[in-house]
């Protein structure tokens, strides 16, 4: 190799080694350029994607507390599709609210839609068909035709939630336990990847529905109050204009209707005296009572009313007041008609005169029937061997005859027991149907015989029906007592008119008057008047005080007007009095009337004794009255067992329970009464007849000892035919 080569090699080499320093350091230079570029943009990124991820931290941060707040608030919130025939679709989305309320789980939800939870009430039921459509139409094409009648309502409805975005509206829905709750809907129309999903948030509006059902409620019962209250109300505004006014206030004063009532000014009433009308010219309540002349308010044409006479009126006018905004409420105006309360009260008085008197009598009515007892313990042996004795006498006409003496006697004994029974109230006489004109009559009668020719009787009689429920013998003792005590009221005169008079009318309960307490019926009304001296105001309230009489020595008891009142007061009459001193006496008897075929219900018992053969279980502790009634008993053929205490006779009963047949005793004795021996036997032997027999106790009444089981009821002194019906008619009852 030539140095010529070796140099051309070595220019070569190194113009090679140049052009490759300049290509790396060319090359270097776009390294690093592209390094820079490559490092700026690799920072450019880096922040890019470090602002990506915190708007993906911040987005994700909103979606978890949209979903927090989707699924937590109180509302039921739900999202649905709608599909193309404007019905809604399945659920696209629900809230845990809606799933806890409805009682399905998020996944149940999502498979059903808005028809499958909730309806319309007012959209629920289904249009009618024509007859030609239901004869021409199949069964499937009336199914087809009622689905979409009944989708209307719903595919308007969503038509108007996609044209105004919002709409409010009402639902009832239903969860899966079939309970009903009313809802109000919010829902909106919301657009995603173009398409349209409806949101809608249901509230429970139960409560409120509550509220506003017991709004009305209360709303409803003050219409009713006003309406139909006993009181008038009238409501005026703050310058004094009638807003409403109840039927009651137009009532009380007679006013037509509430047109008219309008002409009436209550402010300015005359009879509200002008103080009072002053004080509520300047806003002051009042109260007071006036007296109303409508007999005057028709003569001076003050407004149209159809009452008569004088009303005592109540009337109480109440400034309401001021409301939240200071504007004034008005007026509330009352009133109350009073007229029948002061009548009442008068009648009031009345009873508590006639309460008064009864008051007086009352321990006098508590002796009586002691008495009675007493009496009627005695009668009983005397009257029971007086008949066992007319039995065995045979044809001995002298015994025969003393012993019907002896049993008038005692009959009229008994009845004058009877009569202080009846006067102690122990006892009411057992009444029956009687014509008592023929009584009136008879009485007139005896009284022209006895009476001198100088009283002039006279009798007026007008009437239709004089059939009372009554005791002919009392009502004989009533009328000759009251025309006796007119005689003697003219006794000092020695002249003047009896006179009696006999009406019957029809009474309404409740009417005007002075026998308001009085049931509605007709009623006979039998006045003894006289021409005599009269009574003040403080006789006439005690003339019907036991033994007070205004007669001479020897000339009366003064029991008789005392025994009248109980006889009237015993059949439900009255007996009333007016008198003026100088010029005379007016007794009115009252008596109720009672049909006129009631005589022909009249039974009269003439059949013979009746007989048995039974055991017959005998309790009296008084030892003649004991053995008189067995041999009563042994007369009409049973056999009696007796015992002369209660404990006795439960422990006789007690060893041999089956034997006896029926019990008949005494009430009042010694240890254990006759109720509380009736009651150990019944508790061995309830189907056992027993009878109590008393002649007076405060402690047993028939109808109480009846009710715990007791068969019946006999009173002494025991008559035998008395004693035979009770025995057979508990026999004949048990079986």
């Amino acid at each position: 190799m030539s140095i010529i080569t070796a140099i051309l090699i070595l220019i070569a080499t190194a113009m090679l080694f140049a052009v490759s320093i300049t290509v790396y350091v060319s090359i270097r230079k776009q390294d690093n350029s592209e390094r820079i570029r490559l490092t700026a943009q690799n920072k450019m990124l880096r922040q890019e994607n470090s602002e990506l991820l915190e708007k993906e931290k911040k987005l994700l941060s909103q979606v978890e507390w949209h979903k927090a707040v989707f699924s937590n608030t109180e509302d039921m919130v739900f999202v649905h599709s709608l599909d193309s025939d404007m019905t809604p679709g399945s659920f696209i989305d629900v809230n845990n609210v809606a799933c806890e309320r409805l009682q399905y789980s998020h996944s149940e939800l999502l498979k059903m839609r808005p028809m499958n939870i909730g309806y319309d009430e007012s959209t629920a039921s289904v249009l009618g068909f024509s007859t030609s459509d239901m004869v021409m139409m199949t069964d499937s094409a009336v199914q087809e035709r009622e689905t979409k009648i009944s989708l209307r309502p719903i595919q308007n409805m969503m038509k108007r939630i996609l044209d105004d975005e919002e709409v409010v509206y009402e639902r009832k829905y239903v969860a899966r336990d079939k309970t009903e709750f009313p809802v109000e809907v919010r829902a909106r129309s919301i657009k995603m990847q173009g398409k349209s999903y409806v949101l809608c948030t249901a509230h429970d509006i139960t409560n409120r529905k509550e509220t506003q059902d017991a709004l009305h409620e209360s709303e409803v019962r003050f219409r009713s109050f006003f309406e139909h209250s006993p009181i008038g109300v009238a409501i005026y505004d703050a310058n004094k204009k009638l807003g409403n006014v109840n039927v009651s206030f137009t009532r009380v004063l007679g006013i037509p209707d509430r047109e008219q009532f309008k002409r009436f000014d209550i402010f300015n009433f005359p009879f509200i005296p002008e103080h009072v009308r002053e004080k509520v010219r300047t806003g002051e309540s009042v109260r007071l009572n006036i007296d109303v002349d409508f007999d005057e308010v028709r003569e001076k044409a003050m407004f149209i009313s159809t009452r008569t006479g004088i009303g005592h009126l109540d009337l109480m006018i109440s400034n309401m007041g001021r409301g939240r905004n200071r504007q004034a409420r008005g007026y509330l105006v009352q009133i109350q008609d009073n007229t029948q309360t002061n009548e009442a009260e008068s009648a009031l008085r009345q009873s508590e005169k006639q309460l008064r008197q009864a008051e007086k009598m009352e321990a006098i009515g508590s002796m009586a029937g002691g008495i009675a007892h007493d009496f009627n313990n005695i009668l009983t042996p005397i009257l029971g061997y007086t008949e066992l004795a007319l039995r065995m006498c045979g044809e001995d006409e002298n015994m025969s005859k003393f012993m019907q003496e002896i049993m008038k006697a005692s009959h009229r004994a008994k009845d004058l027991v009877n009569q202080i029974l009846t006067f102690s109230r122990q006892k009411d006489k057992d009444g029956q149907p009687i014509r008592l004109l023929p009584i009136v009559k008879e009485v007139m009668t005896l009284m022209r015989a006895s009476l001198p020719e100088s009283i002039e009787i006279k009798r007026i009689i007008k009437v239709e029906h004089d059939i009372v429920l009554a005791d002919p013998t009392q009502m004989h003792q009533v009328l000759m007592n009251l025309c006796t005590n007119a005689w003697h009221a003219m006794k000092e005169k020695d002249e003047g008119v009896l006179e009696v008079r006999v009406s019957d009318f029809v009474h309404e309960k409740g009417a005007r008057g002075r026998i308001t307490d009085l049931e509605s019926g007709r009623y006979l009304q039998v006045s003894v008047c006289d021409t005599g001296m009269g009574m003040t105001e403080a006789i006439q309230e005690r003339i019907f005080d036991p033994f007070f009489t205004t007669k001479k020595t020897g000339e009366g008891t003064g029991m008789g007007l005392s025994v009248v009142r109980n006889i009237i007061t015993a059949v439900k009459g009255r007996i009333i009095v007016d008198s003026t001193v100088g010029e005379g006496s007016e007794f009115h008897v009252i008596l109720p009337v009672i049909e006129d075929n009631a005589m022909d219900k009249m039974q009269i018992n003439m059949q013979p004794l009746r007989t048995g053969n039974e055991t017959v279980l005998l309790v009296d502790d008084d030892p003649s009255i004991l053995e008189m009634v067995a041999r009563m008993l042994e007369t009409l053929g049973y056999k009696a067992v007796t015992a002369a205490t209660g404990n006795d006779a439960f422990e006789v009963f007690k060893e041999t329970p089956e034997k006896f047949d029926v019990v008949l005793t005494d009430q009042v004795m010694p240890g254990m009464l006759g109720n509380e021996l009736a009651s150990e036997i019944f508790a061995i032997r309830p189907e056992l007849p027993i009878i109590l027999c008393t002649g007076f106790s405060e402690s047993v009444a028939k109808d109480n000892v009846q009710a715990v089981g007791i068969t019946d009821f006999l009173r002494k002194p025991i008559i035998m035919r008395d004693l035979s019906d009770v025995i057979r008619n508990a026999l004949e009852a048990k079986a």
